[in-house]
């Protein structure tokens, strides 16, 4: 039978322990539009919550990310090459200064840039001799493209990290589209399942149906599930709130393995 996380039986290694204060480098990567920035946005506020305060740094070209922690979101000062490559030294410099995980947001325009970057650094054994943990985040729609992107990406082996997260949010889908099967092609796909047997863990992300006027009263997921006021001292209500509540559940289950990856 096929399921929302995976259409095939697969069957994944232990994960090995990962001690509480190492620092990690999580870095949402694939196409835009995809649900990355929600789902860094709720690593971030999932941290907070448990008394971790992670670093919050925004390169994507359309930075939704910072806009919604103004103020606090490190942000290159333009899109050049080098700058932006400046800028990465920049946040891992603080990362180890302060011992402080990261959320990195690269969107979907910035994959080459952080290939430069990776080669130029060596990225993976930098984090590995300075006690930082590398988290792959690949956020996946249901259309064959964002799976292609993803491949191309970790064809390219310059962030193929152990701890890898191939995320399928049914947040993007298309008016019409059922969740049961929407992800099914991708799932089924050959190499989505050597990439899982080679240890990529698989999350399935819920739509969040109030996200959106979430968003336009400035709440946070505690506040929403806690059906706190927001802009203009407006709550989402009791339905609403319930409903975050459920969906926040929902993606604790999913991650429930992968738990000590996140900041």
């Amino acid at each position: 039978m096929v399921t929302r996380k995976t259409a095939v039986a697969i069957s994944t290694p232990a994960l090995d322990p990962v001690p509480e204060t190492q620092p990690r480098l999580v870095v949402r990567l694939g196409r835009g539009r995809t649900g990355g920035t929600t789902g860094l946005d709720w690593m971030v506020q999932r941290a907070r919550r448990e008394g971790r305060d992670p670093i919050i740094a925004d390169a994507a070209r359309n930075p939704t990310l910072s806009r919604l922690y103004p103020g606090e979101a490190l942000v290159p000062s333009s899109t050049d090459v080098v700058e932006v490559k400046d800028w990465l030294t920049s946040v891992l410099d603080r990362m180890l200064t302060e011992r402080r995980s990261a959320v990195l947001d690269l969107g979907g325009g910035q994959d080459s840039t952080l290939a430069e970057y990776v080669r130029d650094l060596d990225l993976l054994a930098f984090c590995q001799d300075v006690g930082v943990l590398p988290v792959a985040a690949y956020f996946l729609g249901p259309e064959a493209d964002d799976f292609a992107h993803a491949q191309a990406i970790w064809r390219e082996g310059y962030f193929n990290t152990p701890q890898t997260l191939l995320v399928l949010n049914e947040g993007v889908l298309k008016r019409g589209q059922n969740p049961a099967g929407a992800f099914q092609g991708i799932q089924a796909n050959p190499d989505f399942v050597a990439w899982v047997e080679a240890g990529a863990i698989p999350v399935y992300m819920r739509s969040l149906a109030p996200l959106e006027t979430m968003r336009e009263l400035g709440l946070s997921f505690g506040a929403a599930m806690a059906d706190c006021p927001g802009r203009e001292d407006q709550k989402l209500g009791p339905t609403r709130a319930w409903q975050v509540k459920s969906w926040n559940a929902a993606l604790e289950n999913e991650v429930r393995e992968v738990g000590a990856w996140l900041p």
